[in-house]
């Protein structure tokens, strides 16, 4: 759309208005009735006050981007400033202007970028929004553009992104793949850190490694998941009623007593259960006609620490009564009991007990290994369930 078709422009901001968007980059070239038209009707939109310098007549250091700066700060949440720099000495030209734009509107964050080649240290340079590329675009939207990850990968080399080493905690944990994957992932997006196992049964020998000034995370996984909670600054609520940990976070935001790593630990193992669940199409067991309340029963086969988060994913999705079948249902009673009384858990001991379920269950989590064969008790029961109830959603 040409710069000059004013009319057009002010119908698509306003467009982007009405649809909500987030943040709305506003040209200070526009007429100053468009530019009071877009503010008076922003709403809980951030309008990014912005102004090119293409042809480069501006100059950081003599004062001439201080009048589109001010005008900024009239119609603005946010300022982008963009000029174009010749020699290095314009970036640094740059950031003592950033420094004393952020003195004078502490509360105002700007975007200070040059373009051109010349102009690509200021894009690392700058510190929020920075207007990115992609390697599968097929051009760059501005000169000197770069990637998130070209930035990112500057920005390790320059010390500003600190290294840090990220683990996975357990016994035994040698033949896990998650090394690879998270390294790739770290190299895919210009990130310096490292993943690597520890592998240990002993919680103890932790405290030093998720202490230290480098350590960036950990996925923790059995025989760890329990004891490694006592280790922990903060333990998220589901973790809590699961009893499990397997996820520890580094919350830079809150210095642990001492200036060490505050830490808090998390349960994945229910948010990937449930993201596979919806994925697959179970819906909410909120979201059934009233008229199919036996519909919301559900059942967990397996009794490890795993069934733990399927029983509370279960939960969360609105299902009741929750039956629970497993190898030694004798050894369940305990784990039922840990469990809030509203959450309706039914231990299936038998083809028997299966037989009387009143409630067909609509979803069910197995927790169990899938590279052996399933318990032949366990088997039989859940044939006999299946083979009872599998006709009544016809």
């Amino acid at each position: 759309m040409p710069d000059n078709a004013h009319e057009e422009i002010h119908q698509l901001l306003q467009l982007a208005l009405h649809l909500g968007v987030e943040f709305l980059d506003l040209e200070l070239y526009l007429p100053e009735n468009i530019l009071h038209s877009i503010t008076n009707s922003k709403r809980n939109t951030k309008i990014i006050a912005s102004h090119h310098d293409p042809k480069g007549t501006l100059s950081w250091s003599n004062g001439s981007w201080v009048h589109h700066y001010n005008k900024g700060l009239l119609y603005g949440d946010i300022i982008k400033l963009v000029g174009i720099a010749s020699t290095q000495r314009d970036n640094s030209s740059l950031l003592s202007f950033r420094s004393w734009a952020s003195t004078a509107h502490p509360k105002v964050p700007i975007i200070a970028i040059n373009m051109g080649v010349e102009g690509q240290l200021s894009r690392i340079q700058n510190p929020f929004l920075t207007p990115v590329s992609h390697p599968a675009l097929p051009f760059k939207a501005a000169p000197g553009q770069l990637s998130a990850r070209e930035i990112r990968t500057a920005l390790g080399l320059h010390g500003v992104i600190k290294p840090k080493k990220f683990y996975l905690f357990g016994n035994p944990v040698a033949q896990s793949k998650s090394p690879v994957m998270h390294n790739h992932l770290f190299k895919l997006v210009g990130l310096p850190h490292q993943y690597q196992r520890y592998e240990t049964d002993d919680s103890k020998e932790l405290e030093k490694v998720i202490r230290a000034p480098d350590f960036g995370g950990a996925s923790v996984t059995i025989p760890l998941k329990l004891p490694v909670m006592e280790l922990i600054d903060e333990i998220d609520d589901a973790a809590k009623v699961i009893g499990a940990v397997n996820t520890i976070f580094v919350d830079s935001s809150k210095p642990s007593p001492g200036g060490k790593n505050y830490l808090k630990g998390f349960n994945t193992d229910w948010t990937g259960m449930r993201l596979v669940l919806h994925n697959a199409g179970a819906a909410s067991a909120s979201s059934f006609p009233t008229t199919t309340i036996n519909n919301t029963s559900a059942l967990v086969i397996g009794g490890g620490g795993t069934a733990r988060a399927a029983i509370y994913t279960l939960k969360q999705m609105g299902h009741s009564p929750i039956y629970l079948l497993a190898r030694s249902p004798a050894k369940l009673q305990a784990m039922i009991a840990s469990f809030p009384e509203d959450y309706n858990i039914h231990l299936i001991t038998d083809s028997t007990s299966a037989s009387s379920i009143t409630a067909s269950p609509t979803t069910a989590i197995a927790t169990i290994p899938a590279d052996r064969p399933i318990d032949p008790t366990v088997l039989e029961v859940l044939e006999r369930l299946l083979a009872l109830h599998g006709s009544d959603e016809k």
